[in-house]
Formats: structure tokens, sequence, C-alpha cells
């Protein structure tokens, strides 16, 4: 029985390979924020933080993220919406933060 092409292996659909997961983990998105998310960061001084803030492809709507800044204080932000940007030939994700973050819904 033939084997389905896999991204794995080298069946003929371009150059074999995946990014070790440390890479995966590491890719930057494109963090945006709502306007009152906005406001929080610039009220408690948050942009740098912000600016390091580095998350994985594999974050979802409704993802709580918890920015730690200064002695301990955790800001609750939650992703609300997650898009791919592509332009020529390139993409980018681009997610969305809002502030406070929504209570996760049951």
């Amino acid at each position: 029985m033939a084997k389905a092409p896999s991204a794995f292996d080298d069946s003929g659909h371009g150059k074999a390979g995946s990014p070790s997961p440390a890479d995966h983990a590491m890719r930057t998105t494109t963090i945006v924020l709502t306007a009152s998310a906005d406001r929080h960061v610039r009220d408690h001084d948050l942009a740098t933080a912000l600016d390091l803030l580095r998350l994985p492809e594999g974050c979802a709507n409704g993802d709580l993220v918890s920015l730690e800044a200064g002695k301990g204080v955790r800001h609750d932000f939650s992703i609300i919406r997650r898009r791919w940007v592509a332009a020529a030939n390139s993409t980018n994700l681009e997610i969305t933060l809002d502030y406070p973050a929504a209570s996760p819904r049951r």
C-alpha cells in the first residue's frame, strides 16, 4: 500500500524538514492591542515587556496571556483574534490581545 506524502519525508513535495520545537516556539508574531489593552499597557508602563513577548503559533482565541512585570505583578490579557496576513512571499500571524482578560466560558 502506498504511503501518503508527509512533510517529514522527501516524497517529491519539496524539501523535507520541519522546525525544531524550540525554533517553532520562538517564532515571532505581531501583537495588536484593543483600545482598552493599549490604555492598560500605557498606564502601567508595560510597552517594553510587551515588546519582548513571543507567543507561539499554537496559541488560540480565549487563551489567557499573563504578563509579569515589576514586583511580580501579573497583568492578564486574553487573545480575542488570530489573523494570518499574507503579502507577496510572506505570511505573518497577528494576535490581538484584550484587557481585562475575558473569563473563560463554561
